[in-house]
This record gives C-alpha cells, structure tokens and sequence, in this order.
C-alpha cells in the first residue's frame, strides 16, 4: 500500500483515493514521514495529524480549512510527498524504515 501527501486543491490522481483514519493508524509511522510535523491532512472519513500534534487520526471531523490530502493506491508504489511548487521525493521502505531516495 502506498501513500503520498497532496495539496487538496490538485485533486486526486488517477489509481489513487483518500486514505481512510484507519488506514492512516494502521500505517502511521510510514504516513507520518510523509507529512511535516505539523500538517493536518484530510483523509474520507475524518483527517489525521502530523507529529507535532500527536500523529492522530480524528474520523468524522470536517475538511474545512485543511491544505493537504492523504492518498493511497492500495498497492505498488513508493510513499512520495509532494512539496510545494510540485516538486515531489520518493520515498523506499527499507526493512522497518522509509528512507529518502534522490
């Protein structure tokens, strides 16, 4: 399962959804690396938060005023964050970590 970071304005790629919370809990440690400390991310049934608000996923809260969406594909590819001016970074699970590959 993959995920990436992106801005909520850009929409969704094709093969890609909104995480849900508990997909979110269920891969935190992974989805938390994707995210600055303090990012709030929408996800389809709630959003989650970055580290420096705790890593918590809160299901049923409303999207407004949240930059960011938390996607996944459900398989296949890298985690990859994308920063702002689009520029993106792939990320490679190795082993128990995500590291950066430039």
């Amino acid at each position: 399962m993959g995920f990436r970071v992106v801005p909520l304005s850009s929409g969704i790629p094709p093969g890609w959804r909104m995480a849900t919370c508990s997909e979110f809990l269920a891969n935190r440690d992974a989805c938390l690396t994707l995210m600055s400390a303090w990012s709030i991310c929408a996800c389809a049934d709630g959003k989650c938060d970055g580290s420096g608000y705790g890593g918590k996923a809160t299901p049923g809260s409303s999207h407004d005023g949240i930059g960011d969406v938390l996607i996944t594909n459900d398989g296949g590819a890298a985690p990859q964050r994308t920063r702002a001016g689009g520029e993106s970074r792939q990320f490679k699970r190795m082993g128990y970590m995500v590291s950066a590959a430039e």
